[in-house]
């Protein structure tokens, strides 16, 4: 996790970290962090954003978020307060207690051309897709289907199941 500034990641493996927050990629509020055609997998954290973590302006584009876990909420990304897009990519097979795939604490999430598929909540809330506790998710021309137990939980217009 970088602290001010920005990060750009292209064409990378972030594979197999663990830590508290952001087992994989993120940056807290004064940060811009972007991610282009890269597998993010196999990371792990004990609170949230097993994969990638955003309180800053955040932009994943062509990549995957996959296999990845955490103990509370966000196997796969956590947005808490930033603004964060993810635009053709895939978050799936994600585990968490809470938002297997995606949980947005608060900010914006804006979600175009993704797959949320696969992810898989274990307690709490349920949603192993989306939870949104804070702020906006959009979805445009993104798909959220077969997540553990539900799609989405908190408002996520577009979502269903």
């Amino acid at each position: 996790m970088i602290d001010s500034g920005s990060l750009t990641v292209d064409r990378s493996n972030i594979v197999n970290n663990r830590a508290d927050f952001s087992g994989g990629i993120g940056g807290p509020s004064s940060t811009t962090v972007t991610v282009d055609r890269t597998t993010i997998t196999g990371n792990e954290v004990t609170q949230r954003g097993g994969g990638f973590i955003a309180d800053g302006v955040g932009t994943i584009t062509k990549s995957r978020i996959i296999g990845n876990s955490a103990g509370n909420q966000g196997g796969g990304i956590a947005n808490a307060g930033g603004q964060l897009t993810v635009q053709d990519s895939n978050v799936n097979d994600n585990v968490a207690g809470d938002g297997g795939g995606i949980v947005n604490l608060s900010g914006t999430v804006n979600l175009i051309r993704t797959n949320v598929n696969s992810n898989e909540a274990t307690g709490g809330v349920g949603a192993g897709g989306i939870l949104r506790t804070g702020g906006t998710v959009s979805l445009n021309s993104s798909r959220v289907r077969g997540n553990v137990p539900t799609n989405c939980a908190g408002t996520v217009p577009g979502c269903t199941g």
